[in-house]
């Protein structure tokens, strides 16, 4: 039976630092820490020349030779490839060649696939994809939602959850939300500023809460296209003083945006296993989401958040509201959700990964 000592781990770096990336560098790091030699391949290495990157079609190309030559040379080195992978065009510029590579070289390679838009994706290319797939060792997912949208075209795949560091996303004691409404009480948004995880409905959603709790308070993380048209809202509803624009932040920003807001709100339209839905239980934030992809499939509405329809405003309205009315849910879901986020923590993800290491060198032997 072969050991495992030697992996690449092959996957985006920040910036920006979004949910793949921060897995990528956990798994590189924890890895190591475990004393496994670690080849860590980025994805999005930075362009040799700055003005290459401005040229569509060109910045793809320019990128895509250098990582190639880092996945041959790679595959002559480690035992297995796990490939962090994506859909769309990420697919064929990213995963495609570290497959095929690593058939190549008779190096494993266990694909982690985590696009949340993956039933879109598959249903135009499964054929393709499949073939791919069907030249790696494994095919990993980090929730039952992506299993089941895998199933459905045929592929048999393993659930291996995200990660979060239960050390650094500590769980902070506090009180309840303050009681008297002119007090502050601190929303936190923790996505990237794009259409798609709905910060414009978190902003009017405290434009309809303003008049009720004068303390109301919104903090968004992250940078993106939205940027611009979300201050503008804020303008338009009369709420810009309200609302606040962090930007980019650092893991330990995040931890500290976490431990002190009294509500984290996760508006997404489209989602998979949202890593911030995770390190807000860690912590013990409340979360209020939107029931859309993976993310029913992490919490059950009423024990460790509260799940509503995607682009109600209304019912994220209420479910704010109903967690700042209502004491004894809010502790209950504290409590609830940091117990209910111990099986992300990484002892036990750790022997999931192991496991799935094992059986794919034991298959590409």
């Amino acid at each position: 039976m072969s050991v495992l000592t030697r992996l690449a781990v092959i996957g985006p770096q920040p910036p920006p630092a979004g949910g793949m990336a921060r897995q990528t560098q956990q798994l590189v790091d924890l890895w190591r820490q475990q004393g496994y030699e670690v080849r860590f391949i980025p994805t999005n290495m930075p362009y040799r020349s700055k003005w290459l990157g401005r040229i569509k079609g060109v910045r793809a190309l320019a990128r895509l030779f250098p990582y190639c030559c880092a996945l041959w040379r790679a595959a002559g080195e480690v035992q297995l490839f796990h490939l962090m992978a994506n859909s769309g065009w990420s697919w064929y510029l990213f995963a495609v060649p570290a497959i095929h590579i690593g058939r190549m070289r008779s190096t494993a390679v266990v694909v982690n696939y985590r696009g949340g838009e993956a039933q879109q994706f598959l249903q135009h290319a499964v054929r393709r994809v499949k073939a791919s797939i069907n030249k790696a060792q494994a095919l990993v997912v980090p929730s039952g939602y992506l299993r089941q949208v895998f199933q459905q075209f045929g592929m048999a795949v393993v659930v291996v959850p995200n990660i979060v560091d239960l050390d650094r996303f500590r769980y902070r004691q506090r009180k309840a939300i303050p009681d008297n409404a002119t007090d502050t009480i601190e929303l936190f948004f923790p996505r990237h500023l794009e259409y798609i995880y709905g910060a414009d409905l978190a902003i009017e959603a405290v434009a309809q809460l303003k008049s009720k709790y004068p303390g109301l308070k919104l903090k968004l993380a992250g940078a993106g296209p939205e940027h611009n048209k979300l201050k503008q809202m804020t303008e338009d509803l009369q709420v810009a003083d309200r609302v606040e624009f962090l930007g980019s932040m650092s893991p330990d920003q995040m931890v500290e945006a976490y431990q002190s807001a009294h509500i984290v709100i996760n508006p997404s339209r489209v989602d998979n296993m949202p890593n911030a839905l995770i390190e807000s239980l860690a912590c013990g934030t409340p979360v209020v989401a939107c029931r859309v992809g993976g993310v029913p499939f992490m919490a059950n509405h009423g024990e460790q958040a509260l799940l509503v329809t995607a682009e109600k405003v209304d019912e994220l309205k209420e479910a704010i509201d109903t967690l700042i009315r209502q004491p004894d849910l809010y502790e209950s879901l504290r409590q609830q959700g940091r117990q209910h986020v111990e099986q992300w923590g990484w002892q036990t993800v750790r022997a999931m990964w192991l496991e799935v290491y094992q059986q794919a060198l034991t298959e590409n032997r």
